[in-house]
């Protein structure tokens, strides 16, 4: 009876044709998972605010924004 391996493991020693055409498989279903998150715009990227303190910049949460943003200057990555 031949043992299960890991559709993550690129190839094996075993049989390499195999457990090649299973790890493309694997990155294809992952493919097509990935870009139904991008079409429903699933995948969000929050911007981190930062201050710039002695010459180091430091990230402050969203309640510092709003009680800072008057004061400082807010830099956005």
């Amino acid at each position: 009876m031949r043992g299960r391996f890991k559709t993550t493991r690129v190839c094996s020693s075993d049989n390499y044709i195999l457990s090649k055409k299973l790890h493309m498989n694997m990155l294809e279903e992952n493919h097509e998972v990935f870009m139904k998150m991008v079409t429903k715009k699933e995948i969000v990227i929050k911007k981190q605010a930062y201050v710039k303190v002695f010459g180091n910049l430091m990230a402050i949460t969203s309640s510092e924004v709003a009680r800072f943003e008057k004061e400082i200057t807010i830099i956005w990555k």
